[in-house]
């Protein structure tokens, strides 16, 4: 956003979302983290969900697929040619669920057999909407997703890291 982060202020907006306050209030916004990776999401005029995900090492999630999700989304995470591939099938699905739920202010229970895998626009059951969908390119097993509210398209602009610090000036003290 081209600003220091102290200069951003926070509150906890429905079912926990982050909402920015102050001269950014209009900005709608969204957070997620796991490991050591954050990602923020900011749209100005609609509403937005990002979600990052690492697969969960050695844990097969054919059966938490078969449990929760539509069951062509099953049959894609089982058709996974080892744990590696389904865990990273599995994660993706995950991610692009909680983004459009986020993007929708629901929550995620009523929305974990919502199809999300084939296209970039989907139907989200609770609150009910249409939202549109990108995967972003992330480091290693990561796998991040982006959602709109509304089907139309957007751009997304990724940015990585930190900005560098400028360098010291000659005549600094």
């Amino acid at each position: 956003m081209g600003v220091a982060p102290q200069e951003l202020t926070w509150h906890r907006g429905r079912h926990g979302k982050p909402a920015l306050t102050g001269r950014w209030a209009g900005l709608q916004t969204s957070l997620s983290y796991s490991g050591d990776l954050v990602a923020v999401a900011v749209s100005e005029g609609r509403a937005v969900g990002v979600d990052i995900q690492h697969p969960s090492p050695g844990r097969d999630p054919v059966p938490l697929a078969r449990r929760f999700f539509h069951p062509e989304e099953a049959r894609h995470v089982a058709a996974g040619t080892d744990l590696g591939e389904r865990a990273a099938r599995f994660t993706r699905l995950w991610a692009r669920k909680e983004a459009v739920v986020k993007a929708a202010g629901g929550r995620l229970w009523p929305n974990l057999a919502v199809p999300v895998h084939r296209g970039d626009v989907v139907r989200c059951a609770d609150a009910a909407g249409v939202h549109r969908l990108t995967d972003v390119a992330t480091p290693a097993a990561f796998r991040v997703a982006v959602a709109l509210a509304g089907d139309a398209p957007y751009a997304v602009q990724s940015r990585t890291g930190l900005p560098e610090p400028e360098p010291p000036s000659a005549h600094a003290p």
